[in-house]
């Protein structure tokens, strides 16, 4: 995932998750990503990134941070698309 805050996207480099197969965070069986989420040290920081993300693309997607598309929209709800 490409960072969306500013150009500080080293934390990009620590994730657990760099180098995995992407189409295991966008299955309808999270179990596997979310193991991977787990043992990542930059979780906020990936879920930072991807709420910024899906406000500007107006809906979520995928396992980021160590969340769910569903639990991300039951938390922070529908994304706003901003502009």
């Amino acid at each position: 995932m490409e960072s969306d805050q500013g150009d500080d996207n080293s934390w990009l480099k620590l994730a657990h998750c760099r180098g995995s197969e992407p189409a295991i965070f966008f299955s309808d069986d999270t179990v596997r990503a979310l193991l991977v989420c787990q043992k990542c040290i930059v979780q906020a920081e990936c879920l930072a990134d991807v709420l910024t993300l899906e406000d500007k693309l107006g809906h979520r997607n995928g396992v980021f941070g160590n969340t769910t598309a569903a639990w991300r929209s039951d938390r922070y709800g529908t994304p706003r698309i901003s502009r």
